[in-house]
């Protein structure tokens, strides 16, 4: 199986036809994901927007939920990208019209593959944070190692990703001495050796991931996005697929 569980508690039904409950909690003992990541699908889910809570039908608010989901543990994770332990306390919330997550899920262990760099993360973080939505705040922090092509140094890259469901920002810093600047960190680690920046580019923008039609693939697509300030109001961007690295532009 690609999606296991295990899981034990109490789950409740309480009302009548006019309005009904689904409550109580459940302890996940064991969650196993081994399925590999369909991007597709998952830029599809990034592309839906939030309820207009002014908008929902009261009369079709026929169930509501207060249903608690915990873990301390042996929440797996292991495909092409992350090989990771995760824990959770969350509160489903809402209804049928309006659906909202309250609490956390936190990393324990997690190490993340992603253009061709393995990645460990120290800090990982999703909060849910709204009774009547699903909209969280992400931080991770993690740290890889990359190899300055033109001394052969390996420096050690800290990366700290931070936002929410409309997009996140991502910084690197180099904490070996003497440190690459922001664009030789992601020549290094984003952009493939064989597509070389032009020698003027220097200053970075802004970094960050977000979904974007491709051309490429003719779909939207999750990108890490890369833009920089060459003069006034003049910028340059570059776009790499997180789907397929052949999928790329500037």
């Amino acid at each position: 199986k690609e999606v296991s569980t295990k899981a034990t508690g109490r789950v409740t039904l309480e009302g009548d036809l006019k309005g009904l409950l689904l409550g109580g909690d459940v302890v996940l003992e064991e969650v196993r994901y081994t399925e590999n990541i369909d991007w597709l699908k998952l830029a599809a889910g990034l592309r839906k927007k939030s309820v207009n809570l002014s908008s929902f039908d009261k009369e079709k608010e026929f169930l509501k939920f207060d249903l608690g989901v915990k873990a301390e543990s042996n929440i797996i994770i292991k495909n092409e990208l992350a090989n990771a332990e995760f824990k959770t306390a969350l509160r489903i919330t809402g209804s049928t019209q309006r659906v909202g997550i309250i609490g956390t899920v936190a990393a324990i262990k997690a190490d993340i593959s992603m253009f061709g760099h393995e990645y460990e993360v120290k800090r990982a973080l999703i909060q849910f944070k709204d009774r009547y939505r699903i909209v969280y705040d992400l931080d991770v922090k993690a740290e890889t190692k990359c190899r300055e092509q033109t001394t052969g140094i390996d420096h050690l890259i800290r990366v700290d990703v931070s936002g929410d469901q409309n997009g996140q920002n991502v910084t690197f810093r180099d904490n070996t001495s003497p440190p690459m600047n922001e664009t030789l960190i992601v020549q290094c680690l984003v952009v493939p050796s064989e597509l070389k920046l032009p020698t003027f580019v220097s200053q970075i923008e802004a970094i960050r991931l977000a979904t974007r039609y491709s051309q490429f693939s003719k779909t939207t697509v999750p990108m890490i996005l890369v833009r920089w300030k060459i003069t006034g109001d003049i910028r340059m961007e570059y776009a790499s697929s997180v789907v397929d690295s052949n999928d790329q532009n500037i």
